[in-house]
């Protein structure tokens, strides 16, 4: 097998192999001999490493529950084990959920909600959400479990029902669940959950049409859940059900195709869920009618509320370390669900409020200062840092049915310009040029691109196409020497004619330093990334929440290039990293919260970070003192 030379694979071959001769991993040492690929075998390695160093963990953490002595348990053992390992990791979930604090308390008026807002109804805004105290960066203003939710397509590794993560021993493909006792693919993290969702699962059971008509499903779940509620008569649930149902539909401005296919999906629904109760002919055709038009009404709020309908996003974009293979991880998108109380607020594509779960709980802390009397704006995923105003207004208008009209909106000139996030140089001072009838103007100095300039922009855009064509194709042939290459060509040609600032160079440069780490060259990576940390500065603001991504992959690349050699540059390195880790800790705390899964994982690396620190620091201070007992003892030994 054809090995890249810059990683020593020799070395980790030979550790992976004695670990995974064990009889408990025959099958996997029997599929690694079959590996032919590089990018096989480091998928391999990774799991397996993630695999032995979970195990290793929780002895340490659960050494009550787990057998002491090395990890090498049975199939039997595992399950047990795991089972108990779940108890006590929902318990310790459980703390931390109660751990969020609202601020001034939950209000009595307004469910899941801070005592310092209020409802309010305008005619220009509808119902809104307004602060009644003042709220400072970092205050929690929401708190709401979902009234009901779904899981997304693929995998099923989070509970049904909750939304807990339901990761066992291994890696995520390898998880710990209580299955329905009926069809056996529905799971959930424990027994309480499964007898919680009976209610509506019973319904579901079985029927894999839910889960093929997409938003759908979700809307299906809120009337079941919702029919059950009122038959149960549990007040609370029936009083959140009332305010789902209370949400607007905007069904009026739907156009006839969508009301058409929101009809025949809900009809196709309430046949099926029909089907499965025991009734009459007479009564299943009038049940049909009424339940359909629930899910009918359900779906449509959904469609067109940008806070009723939330996804739930589990992992994040980092670049995680598996001895030197570094292996990128991407968010998960989990589950949608439904939170009446947060969709009052209305949205902003600069608001002043973020919103983040845990599990099922949906939590929105301020970012920035709130006064009494403002309004409180959450973002219906469109950020005017990410997006174009003419992009963002037309995708509002289609989705949610209403013209944005907050202040990034009302900006006459986009922010992405003015800032050089999508803006050309200017050939004269370097600042944002714009493009705009026919002609290059600088936002900055005012001036006209001439007609030779305008001739050199466009001969600059046509070996941009040539240049990334050259890549892609680089790409595809898996020449990755030759890609690298190409992709520096390509990073420095944008750097001829883009904005320092331009998000399209942040990109390139990001794709290259993975290249690096792909290769091993983690300095070359480390670099870059700092520059990519600059480029997000500039993009998002120094207290972006975006910030906290590229700093986990630098603290990732620092882990990598310190585990190999033990230097004076090495340590300054995690000196940096150290730095730039609490930084971003003190972003994911004001945004996030200390509860939050990315602020915790982030801590537990910041953390290893300073005993590496320790560690090296000693290493480099013992070596010193060996060279200088040399020293001392050829000068004892001279003959004067």
């Amino acid at each position: 097998m054809a090995l890249s030379k810059e990683i020593p694979w020799q070395s980790i071959l030979d550790l992976f192999t004695e670990e995974i001769k064990h009889e408990r991993h025959a099958e996997r040492w029997s599929k690694f001999q079959s590996l032919d690929k590089e990018d096989e075998i480091i998928n391999m390695i990774y799991s397996f490493d993630i695999f032995r160093k979970r195990i290793n963990a929780w002895h340490t953490k659960f050494a009550t529950i787990l057998p002491q002595g090395p990890a090498k348990l049975t199939d039997e053992d595992e399950s047990s084990y795991a089972n108990k390992i779940n108890e006590e990791l929902n318990k310790e979930r459980e703390s931390l959920r109660s751990s969020i604090i609202l601020k001034y308390g939950e209000s009595d008026s307004f469910p899941a909600a801070s005592s310092g807002l209020e409802v309010q109804v305008s005619e220009e805004k509808g119902r809104h959400v307004i602060a009644l105290k003042d709220f400072q960066k970092g205050d929690v203003l929401f708190k709401e479990e979902a009234f009901t939710a779904v899981p997304c397509g693929g995998i099923q590794i989070h509970c049904d029902h909750c939304c807990t993560p339901l990761y066992s021993f291994g890696n995520e493909s390898e998880v710990n669940f209580v299955p329905c006792d009926v069809c056996n693919a529905t799971r959930y993290c424990t027994f309480k959950c499964l007898e919680e969702a009976k209610s509506y699962h019973q319904f579901e059971c079985g029927s894999n049409l839910p889960e093929h008509v997409g938003i759908a499903w979700l809307g299906l779940r809120v009337a079941l859940v919702g029919e059950t509620c009122q038959q149960s008569g549990e007040a609370d649930k029936i009083t959140q059900y009332e305010r789902v149902c209370s949400l607007l539909t905007h069904i009026s401005d739907m156009t006839p195709e969508d009301k058409l296919q929101y009809s025949l999906t809900s009809l196709l629904l309430s046949v099926d869920i029909a089907r499965r109760k025991k009734m009459s002919s007479v009564e299943k055709n009038e049940y049909i009618v009424k339940f359909g038009s629930k899910v009918m009404k359900h779906i449509t709020q959904l469609v067109c509320n940008g806070n009723a309908i939330t996804s739930h996003l589990f992992g994040q974009d980092r670049i995680t370390v598996a001895g030197p293979i570094l292996q990128e991880e991407k968010q998960v998108r989990v589950a949608t669900a439904i939170f009446p109380s947060a969709s009052m607020m209305n949205h902003s594509c600069d608001p002043n409020i973020l919103t983040s779960y845990f599990g099922n709980t949906v939590i929105s802390k301020a970012v920035r200062d709130i006064k009494a009397g403002e309004e409180v704006l959450n973002c219906y995923g469109l950020y005017f840092r990410a997006m174009r105003t003419d992009k963002r207004q037309r995708h509002l208008k289609d989705q949610y049915m209403f013209d944005c009209k907050c202040q990034a909106c009302l900006k006459t000139i986009d922010v992405l310009d003015t800032d050089g996030i999508h803006s050309l140089m200017c050939v004269k001072c370097k600042g944002p040029a714009i493009a705009q009838h026919g002609e290059s103007v600088c936002l900055k100095c005012d001036y006209i691109f001439n007609n030779e300039e305008m001739d050199q922009l466009m001969e600059m855009v046509n070996k941009e196409k040539v240049l990334l064509k050259e890549s892609q194709e680089h790409h595809r042939n898996r020449a990755f020497d030759k890609l690298i290459k190409s992709k520096i060509e390509y990073v420095n040609h944008l750097k001829s004619f883009l904005h320092p600032h331009n998000c399209q160079i942040a990109q390139a440069i990001d794709q290259l330093a993975m290249l690096y780490v792909r290769k091993g060259h983690y300095i070359d990576a480390w670099n870059l990334m700092e520059e990519c940390l600059t480029l997000a500065k500039a993009q998002y603001g120094s207290d972006g929440i975006e910030l906290a991504g590229v700093i986990s992959t630098m603290m990732s690349i620092a882990q990598a290039i310190t585990s190999l050699e033990v230097t004076q540059q090495g340590l300054k390195l995690i000196e940096r990293a150290i730095i730039h880790s609490e930084v971003s800790l003190k972003i994911m705390a004001d945004c996030l919260g200390e509860w939050n899964d990315r602020y915790r994982n982030l801590l537990e690396v910041n953390r290893d970070m300073k005993l590496l620190r320790d560690q090296v620091v000693a290493s480099i201070e013992n070596g010193a003192r060996q060279e200088n007992g040399k020293v001392l003892k050829a000068i004892e030994n001279l003959e004067i």
